[in-house]
């Protein structure tokens, strides 16, 4: 999602969703560390983010909702209400 970023081969709506769901886990995780560790890690997970929100835009119409489905079934961020701003697949 990167500007200018040039797809080898294939970036498939399914590894999207496997995507937000690792950030899922990621933030799951992240509660489970020592206060130290969570802090250091929580700010490279809020620059990770970031970037994530100015590479995507809000998926008002739901036109991935079809497509996007949480393994756990719930989704735990509005990043699953996103898509991208270019669309890489």
């Amino acid at each position: 999602m990167e500007a200018g970023w040039q797809v080898e081969g294939q970036y498939p709506i399914s590894a999207y969703s496997n995507d937000l769901d690792c950030r899922d886990q990621l933030q799951a995780s992240l509660s489970q560390l020592p206060d130290a560790a969570q802090a250091e890690l929580a700010g490279l997970l809020r620059a990770l983010d970031e970037r994530f929100m100015q590479r995507t835009e809000s998926d008002g119409t739901g036109e991935l909702r079809p497509w996007l489905r949480p393994s756990s079934g719930t989704a735990r961020h509005g990043f699953w209400l996103r898509k991208p701003r270019i669309v890489p697949w």
